[in-house]
């Protein structure tokens, strides 16, 4: 196999300025001091817990989509990364609450 050399000037630099075990870290920090209580039809964390999560993180992006939105992907995966690790514990499953409910409900899933 015959080998192509590359000139660097032509590459693209790329950083990604997360950090993820700051991140984690900073999230099981707050969930320690607080008692965040998930959304009960969504299962998500509420806008606010979301909101002060990303201001504790220190990334204004974040703070913004998190205000616009009510969520950011980063601190969802940094929470369902705490679950797989076994850092945190809340339900996943959730409870039919009768015959108008088409979706699983959580109630009084704190985490």
């Amino acid at each position: 196999m015959k080998l192509i050399p590359l000139d660097p000037k032509k590459l693209r630099i790329f950083s990604n300025d997360r950090d993820l075990l700051r991140d984690l870290f900073t999230y099981l920090d707050y969930i320690g001091g607080h008692s965040v209580k998930r959304m009960t039809r969504t299962n998500e964390i509420p806008r606010a817990d979301s909101v002060r999560i990303a201001k504790l993180m220190g990334d204004p992006e974040l703070v913004n989509v998190s205000k616009e939105t009510g969520g950011a992907q980063w601190i969802d995966f940094i929470d369902g990364l705490a679950l797989q690790v076994g850092l945190v514990h809340f339900d996943l499953k959730g409870v039919y609450r009768g015959y108008n409910s088409s979706e699983p409900s959580f109630l009084e899933n704190f985490i």
